[in-house]
């Protein structure tokens, strides 16, 4: 199990958000560049949970945060499953979705307004909409 202490809260704008592992919506040399900008080092202390992407089209609020056990399938509290191949799972706007095949892998959520991405002891809280608990079982 990975370090599962302490808790991280961010504001996100409105918008149209896929919830779940990143990995499956992104196209390979997206994903590598968000990688890279998400590990700055091999230190897991700079990891960056929070990250602003452009891609010619404005700026846009990407989080992603990491699962308790790593890969496998999580169930949200409405029964959905979210398959993770990176150990992560976040929100991404659909903006910045360059595989749309991907979003069969996890949800797409319209917020009306601003809303919190929550990580707390491996439980995701995406507004009132989503909360996936990664520290149980996975399928």
């Amino acid at each position: 199990m990975r370090g599962l202490g302490g808790s991280k809260r961010y504001v996100m704008p409105a918008g149209r958000y896929f919830i779940g592992d990143p990995c499956y919506v992104q196209g390979n040399v997206e994903w590598d560049g968000i990688n890279d900008a998400r590990w700055p080092s091999t230190d897991p202390a700079e990891c960056v949970d929070l990250l602003t992407v452009d891609r010619g089209r404005g700026p846009h609020m990407m989080y992603m945060g990491h699962t308790a056990y790593g890969d496998g399938v999580f169930i949200d509290d409405e029964g959905n499953e979210y398959p993770v191949d990176s150990g992560q799972i976040g929100a991404t706007p659909m903006e910045l979705v360059s595989d749309d095949a991907g979003v069969e892998n996890g949800q797409v959520v319209e917020f009306k307004h601003a809303w919190s991405a929550e990580w707390s002891a491996g439980v995701f809280n995406f507004g009132d909409e989503v909360r996936i608990d990664t520290r149980g079982e996975n399928i």
